[in-house]
C-alpha cells in the first residue's frame, strides 16, 4: 500500500477490494460470485455513508414477502459507477443489516460525480429496492461488528497509502530545492528550508509508525483495534496536511499548477483524510475510548 500510494495509482483498491473483501470474504455470498479478491476487484463497492445521519445503518429496510425492501440514499460510494453489485448497510427497526444488492436491481439508481482527487464516485438512490433473503450478509450485532472491522481495516490501509504519498512529496520537494536556484544558490542550501524538509520527513516517519501499529493491531479486540486505527488516522491526517501544504509552498508558483505532481498528491492526501472518518472524528473516538479505559476497574497482572 505504501508503494501504491507513492505511485498514486488511480484504481480505488481500498474501496473496491479491501473494504468489500472484508465484508464478504467470510460469507457464502463471496464464494457465489468470485474465487479470489483479484477477480472481484472493482466489481463490488460498499455503500455505508448516509448523507443526513451519522448512523451508517440509517437507510430504511422493511420486511416484505420476498425478502427486504430498501429505501434511502447512500453518499460518496467510490467506484460505484463501474460496480456490478453493492454491499449496502441498512436498518430494520433497531436491527442493523448488510445486504448484497445487484447494480441492475429495479429502483436503484446512481448520481455520479468526480471527487476532489479526480476519482469517480456516486450517491446511491434506493426507492423500494427489493432484495431476496439470501442476499442478507449479516444482521444485528454481527452486521455492526462486521462493518466496524471492515472500516477499520480500510482506514489502516488508507493510512499506509498516505505514507507512500508523503514519501513521494518529501523526495520530490527535496529534488526541486536542489535544482531551483535563487541569488545564485540552490534553494536546498538555505538552512531554513533544510529545517522545513527535516520537519516534513519527521511527520512522515511518525505517520508510518502509527500506520504500522494500526495494521498490526487489526486482530486485537474491537477497542484495541479501534484505538490503534484512530491514533493512526489522527497522526496521518496531521502529517498529510503538514507535508502536503509545505510541499506546495516550497514548490512556489509551480505548486499551484495542476500539472505539478505535488498538487495531485496533496489533493489525494486531502481526500484520504476525509475518508473513513476525518481526523476530528477519530480524535473524538480516541477520547471516548480513553475515558472508557480509565473507567475500568484496576486489574492485577
Amino acid at each position: 500500500m505504501i508503494e501504491h500510494g507513492r505511485a498514486l495509482l488511480p484504481f480505488p483498491v481500498v474501496e473496491t477490494v479491501v473494504l468489500p473483501g472484508q465484508c464478504l470474504a467470510a460469507n457464502r455470498l463471496f464464494a457465489d460470485h468470485s474465487h479470489s479478491l483479484a477477480e472481484v476487484a472493482g466489481d463490488v463497492a460498499v455503500a455505508w455513508q448516509d448523507p443526513a445521519a451519522s448512523d451508517n445503518f440509517a437507510l430504511r429496510s422493511d420486511a416484505v414477502a420476498s425478502g427486504w425492501q430498501l429505501t434511502g440514499r447512500k453518499a460518496v460510494v467510490v467506484g460505484a459507477p463501474g460496480a456490478a453489485r453493492f454491499v449496502v448497510a441498512a436498518r430494520s427497526g433497531a436491527t442493523a443489516q448488510l445486504f448484497l444488492v445487484e447494480a441492475d436491481t429495479s429502483g436503484l439508481s446512481l448520481v455520479p460525480y468526480m471527487t476532489i482527487d479526480g476519482r469517480s464516485a456516486a450517491d446511491l438512490v434506493l426507492v423500494d429496492v427489493v432484495v431476496g433473503s439470501p442476499n442478507l450478509i449479516a444482521s444485528g450485532d454481527a452486521a455492526e461488528l462486521l462493518l466496524a472491522r471492515a472500516l477499520d481495516v480500510a482506514a489502516a490501509v488508507n493510512c499506509a497509502q498516505a505514507v507512500g504519498m508523503m514519501r513521494f512529496l518529501v523526495d520530490a520537494t527535496a529534488n526541486y530545492l536542489k535544482e531551483r536556484k535563487q541569488f545564485g544558490r540552490a534553494l536546498s542550501s538555505f538552512q531554513a528550508l533544510q529545517h522545513r524538509m527535516v520537519d516534513m520527513l519527521l511527520h512522515t516517519e511518525m505517520a508510518e509508525a502509527a500506520s504500522l501499529r494500526a495494521l498490526l493491531s487489526l486482530d486485537l479486540a474491537p477497542d484495541g483495534r479501534a484505538y490503534a486505527v484512530s491514533a493512526a488516522k489522527v497522526t496521518t491526517g496531521e502529517a498529510a496536511r503538514f507535508v502536503g501544504q509545505n510541499a506546495i509552498q516550497l514548490h512556489g508558483g509551480q505548486g499551484m499548477r495542476d500539472a505539478t505532481l505535488a498538487t495531485r498528491f496533496f489533493r489525494r492526501l486531502t481526500a484520504i483524510d476525509l475518508t473513513f472518518g476525518n481526523s476530528q472524528d477519530h480524535l473524538a473516538r480516541l477520547s471516548a475510548l480513553t475515558v472508557a479505559k480509565k473507567g475500568e476497574p484496576h486489574r492485577k497482572l
